[in-house]
């Protein structure tokens, strides 16, 4: 399970955010499944906006994202993000954001 999430960003900042991360294994019994979410956040840790989410049945591990998304008044909110079911392998994932686009 992987969090990343992007704090003290400014809105309408002129240029683009790109995001590439890896994922990886820490054993388990669902070491070759892995969730995901990427998202943005205010300065106050407000949640700004979704870029990635990859998790369907296991969406209710993402704790984090659904705590942040759940004080916005949009639990799970997955608007204009890149979005799947819950991975099958590892690898790098990639999203971007222009700074622009806001819910």
């Amino acid at each position: 399970m992987l969090f990343l999430l992007f704090d003290h960003l400014s809105a309408q900042t002129e240029g683009e955010l790109v995001v590439n991360t890896s994922t990886s294994s820490s054993g388990g019994n669902f070491a070759h499944k892995n969730i995901l979410a990427i998202w943005i956040q205010d300065d106050a840790g407000n949640f700004v906006k979704p870029l990635l989410a990859y998790a369907q049945t296991r969406i209710t591990y993402l704790n984090t994202w659904q705590a942040k998304t759940k004080a916005a008044a949009s639990e799970y909110n997955r608007t204009d993000a890149i979005t799947g079911a819950t991975q099958r392998s590892h690898g790098t994932r990639t999203c971007s954001w222009n700074g622009k686009n806001f819910n």
